[in-house]
């Protein structure tokens, strides 16, 4: 493994990074997991919508909590889907 690069195992040497690395690191790392939530978030809205899944029954198939698989889905979630809360 090299100084501040991802080792074998994908860890990272953090003792091998500088400020700046760390700070990039965390940067970059933010952005994806941000795309990730966003894509789950995609994913999500289109089981509830084409398959008409309700919120139990994704959160059973995902095992993602029920509120959080709403949450991440409500930005994609077609106006006549939204009121279909979770926790109501």
């Amino acid at each position: 493994m090299r100084a501040g690069g991802v080792g074998e195992n994908g860890g990272m040497d953090l003792a091998g990074m500088s400020v700046d690395e760390l700070v990039s690191a965390v940067q970059h790392s933010e952005q994806l997991r941000r795309a990730g939530r966003e894509n789950s978030g995609r994913l999500l809205a289109e089981l509830h919508s084409r398959e008409g899944l309700s919120w139990p029954a994704i959160a059973r198939m995902t095992e993602i909590r029920q509120t959080t698989a709403y949450d991440l889905a409500r930005p994609f979630l077609c106006s006549s889907s939204e009121g279909d809360d979770p926790t109501e």
